[in-house]
């Protein structure tokens, strides 16, 4: 079954009256910083973080003795080459909105919910009332696959591991909620990317002050990790006793289920960026 909800309970009206969302007028409204994001299950957060554990391992052995030489890889001596994404952190971001006025929210819940009508029951049920439980659907279910960065392997400044959904409905979701908040969807639409929708999760970002050499020995342990993905004898020992780094980090995982798509609120803070679901579609 599939449950909608916004905290305090099912759909229901947790965030009290919003008659004082705009009182700092026109120029100074009060916003939130919003994405749609997909929750991954814990198991599977656990295996994001050993595959960067992993990649780390990987330049470790590209840098070879220069790690030992010079006592660290960073500009001040620090041995971490890759900032991994903390678990609680973890998820497929399926639409990035950026600063949203808080008047807008409810716009933005009902587009969700649209965009999440038209993509899983397309024209196979009548539409489905507010505020109620769904009607049973199963969830979405994935499967991780190799090991890529943005923009680039050979300059990396975000490294991601990449999924695939056999069903297709991730994508189609991707681009009803593209459909629905962009320009041609809401009245206050916002800007969505032209590019294709590519599934991935962000598992990693490089350290903000390491040498050049580490940096050289990232760029070519990512290549190690993307043509051990792409060759037999990668595909063979993946997951093995007796796998290398970096076909170990490159591998495919079983399939795994979608959890909860949800709203989600992005708020700074001095232990680093928090994540809160504003409104989100239960799989149950």
């Amino acid at each position: 079954m599939i449950v909608r909800g916004v905290p305090g309970g099912p759909r229901g009206p947790a965030r009290g009256p919003r008659a004082s969302v705009d009182v700092f007028g026109p120029t100074h409204m009060k916003t939130v910083k919003l994405f749609i994001g997909m929750h991954l299950p814990d198991m599977l957060k656990r295996e994001l973080l050993g595959r960067c554990d992993i990649l780390q391992r990987v330049i470790r052995e590209e840098l070879g003795g220069e790690l030992g030489q010079r006592g660290g890889v960073g500009q001040r001596g620090d041995s971490r080459i890759l900032r991994c994404v903390p678990e609680e952190k973890l998820h497929m971001t399926l639409l990035f909105l950026g600063d949203v006025r808080e008047s807008l929210l409810e716009e933005v819940y009902d587009a969700f919910d649209h965009a999440f009508d038209h993509a899983f029951d397309h024209a196979t049920t009548p539409p489905v009332p507010p505020n109620s439980a769904r009607r049973p659907h199963p969830a979405p279910r994935l499967t991780l696959t190799g090991v890529g960065a943005f923009p680039d392997s050979r300059h990396p400044r975000v490294v991601w591991v990449g999924a695939v959904d056999p069903s297709g409905e991730t994508e189609r979701l991707a681009q009803e909620l593209r459909d629905q908040l962009g320009p041609a969807g809401l009245k206050h639409g916002f800007p969505v990317e032209s590019r294709p929708f590519v599934p991935h999760i962000t598992i990693a970002y490089p350290a903000r002050r390491i040498t050049a050499a580490a940096r050289h020995a990232l760029s070519r342990s990512l290549t190690r990790v993307q043509t051990s993905l792409a060759t037999p004898d990668g595909a063979e020992i993946a997951g093995g006793r007796d796998a290398s780094p970096a076909s170990q980090a490159s591998q495919t995982s079983r399939a795994w289920a979608v959890p909860r798509i949800a709203v989600i609120e992005s708020t700074p803070s001095s232990a680093g960026t928090r994540y809160h679901d504003l409104h989100w579609t239960d799989f149950l």
